[in-house]
């Protein structure tokens, strides 16, 4: 793996039960320290509550995204959202896993 070119690691979808089941907790907590153990960045796939949100957060979690934030958009809908800036949220200061900056994830438009 030390030779492949491996930037961000996406889990497919955020586990539905990540804040109730702690199975499903541990892989996914599991999963973000490994990758910021190896300097990648962790991109979370398939959030669709502010309690999953919350968790990866808290996590270190780099970037999300789902249905939480957006149904999928045609892609003049989509720069109109993003050219907006609303809804932008930074991760805490010292996020794990990076040196450099990072894409913000995107906060529901309000």
């Amino acid at each position: 793996m030390t030779e492949c070119q491996i930037q961000d690691v996406t889990p497919d979808l955020v586990p539905r039960h990540i804040t109730s089941d702690a199975d499903d907790a541990a892989i996914s907590t599991a999963i973000i320290a490994m990758a910021h153990s190896l300097k990648l960045r962790v991109i979370a796939e398939g959030v669709e509550t502010e309690d999953q949100l919350a968790f990866l957060m808290a996590k270190g979690c780099d970037a999300v995204q789902g249905y939480l934030f957006s149904r999928p958009l045609p892609a003049d809908a989509m720069t109109a959202l993003l050219e907006t800036g609303r809804g932008i949220v930074k991760p805490a200061s010292g996020s794990a896993g990076t040196s450099g900056p990072i894409d913000p994830p995107i906060r529901r438009a309000a």
